[in-house]
């Protein structure tokens, strides 16, 4: 009786890490489905952003460099670069921004595109957009003109080359600056 009493536990055991382990398999599997979800949201296809002027336009470029030498010596990684029917070209920055809107700095980085674009010989269109994928959303901005393209990089020149003082911003940007330890407190 002890014997049969033994095999009807070891044979329970069994049965349970059986199903211990297909729950366990199937656990992990949704574990990594979970996992996957997760990561792939925020990200979007062109297609669920693309806003009207670049429905007919033509995707030319996914993290381009773009270079230009001379004045300055300019290096930059364009996100998005899109041309027109018209030929003109449109640059497009995909940010991860928590609020949905365009700062100052995007701005700046889209119009320094043009700016490299264009000494590059490439017409381009008067603005480009910022992509904010968690909003599912570009933003059209105005891009800066040619000459406020060039004083800011004169004046980006002239600090790296210790020729000028950095201006304490107090909208915090100077906490990430580099040349945060160069200005006066």
């Amino acid at each position: 009786m002890l014997h049969k009493l033994a095999d009807l536990i070891n044979m329970f055991n069994l049965v349970t890490l059986d199903r211990l382990m297909i729950g366990g398999s199937a656990l992990f599997v949704l574990i990594v489905l979970i996992f996957w979800i997760t990561r792939r949201k925020g990200r979007s296809s062109d297609a669920a952003w693309l806003p009207p002027e670049l429905q007919g336009a033509r995707l030319i470029g996914v993290e381009s460099d773009l270079s230009l030498r001379g004045e300055f010596n300019i290096n930059g990684r364009l996100d998005r670069l899109y041309q027109l029917e018209d030929g003109r070209y449109v640059p497009v920055e995909r940010k991860n921004h928590r609020q949905a809107r365009v700062f100052s700095t995007d701005k700046l980085q889209l119009s320094i595109y043009r700016y490299i674009l264009e000494c590059n010989g490439h017409p381009v269109a008067p603005y480009g957009f910022v992509v904010l994928p968690h909003f599912n959303h570009a933003m059209k901005t105005k891009l800066y003109d040619r000459d406020y393209v060039r004083n800011r990089l004169k004046r980006y020149a002239l600090l790296r080359a210790g020729q000028i003082d950095p201006k304490r911003e107090s909208n915090g940007k100077c906490t990430k600056c580099s040349h945060a330890n160069r200005c006066a407190a």
